[in-house]
Formats: structure tokens, C-alpha cells, sequence
């Protein structure tokens, strides 16, 4: 349910962590959240790298944390806001998360869980302590650090054992 990593291309090279979250419509797609920055734009599209000048995407890949399977992606879409959509067609079912019923509230127990920095399974327990504005969407801010290398990871709501951010 929790990838180890989008990789973005060959001549990119990035990664970062991504969540397959529960379809529940009957598609035989997986729908992969990240964040916009990880994976960039469609294939085909040029991106400025800082320091390095531009490269172009020429692909995604991803696998899951519980196996070596590699996924082929494709690219859905992003927001401003810096969430990042792929899809893949998996051979079988890919194990997902539920997404919450509703945004956490001040004082609301959540959880990270993730990949930073390319280190195995990493989870940080904390509390909601609020919102502030990030563009045209709120952003919820935590208790627990956010660290370099933490894009993608999920923040889940622990009472509902359900994801309630990237």
C-alpha cells in the first residue's frame, strides 16, 4: 500500500515515497498519490533541474514496499498545490489504503508513514495542531518533524486507520 518509490524517468532519476488508495469505482486501475515535485509533469515534458539545467521524463516506474514487482505508471495529473496523480494497471489486486471521511481537527491523533531519504519503512506518531494556507488549499501542519526526502509519504488518521494526507 505504501510504495517505496516512484522513480521518474531515466534521465531524471528522481524518486520519492507514494500510497496506492482504495478505487471504489470497479476499474482495473490503482490510482498512486505523491507529491507534484516527485514525479514533475507527463512524459515527454522538460523539466528545469536546479544546478543541472533541464532534462526530460521518460517515464514512471513504481514498486511497492511488500514486493519486487515494478509497475509501469502513467501519468494523471497535478495541482498547484503540489499533489502528484499516476495510475498503474497491476496484474492482480494491489493492496491500498482507505481514504478518511474527513480532514483531521486540532488536537486529532495522525500518523506518517514512509520512505525518506531512501531508508526502509519509517512511520512518525503526532497530533493535527492546525491548518494554514498554502495557495488555494489549506496545509495541515504536525506535531512530528517533516524531514528531507519525507515527499510522498502519507499522513493517516489514526482513529479511522485511514490516509488524510500526502
Amino acid at each position: 500500500w505504501v510504495g517505496a518509490g516512484v522513480t521518474v524517468g531515466a534521465t531524471l532519476g528522481g524518486s520519492g515515497t507514494c500510497i496506492a488508495v482504495e478505487n471504489t469505482y470497479y476499474r482495473p486501475d490503482a490510482y498512486i498519490l505523491t507529491c507534484r515535485h516527485v514525479i514533475s509533469g507527463p512524459v515527454g515534458s522538460t523539466v528545469q533541474i536546479p544546478g543541472s539545467g533541464s532534462a526530460r521524463i521518460t517515464g514512471y516506474s513504481i514498486r511497492f514496499a511488500h514486493g519486487s514487482e515494478t509497475f509501469e505508471a502513467t501519468f494523471v495529473a497535478v495541482d498547484r498545490e503540489d499533489l502528484g496523480i499516476l495510475k498503474i494497471r497491476p496484474y492482480g489486486q494491489v493492496p491500498s489504503v482507505p481514504v478518511a471521511s474527513r480532514a483531521p481537527r486540532k488536537g486529532d491523533a495522525i500518523c506518517q508513514v514512509g520512505f525518506p531519504a531512501g531508508l526502509g519503512l519509517t512511520t512518525r506518531a503526532g497530533t493535527c495542531v492546525g491548518y494554514r494556507a498554502l495557495g488555494r488549499t489549506p496545509s495541515m501542519l504536525v506535531s512530528f518533524e517533516i524531514r528531507s526526502g519525507d515527499s510522498g509519504s502519507g499522513v493517516f488518521l489514526t482513529e479511522e486507520k485511514a490516509l488524510c494526507g500526502v
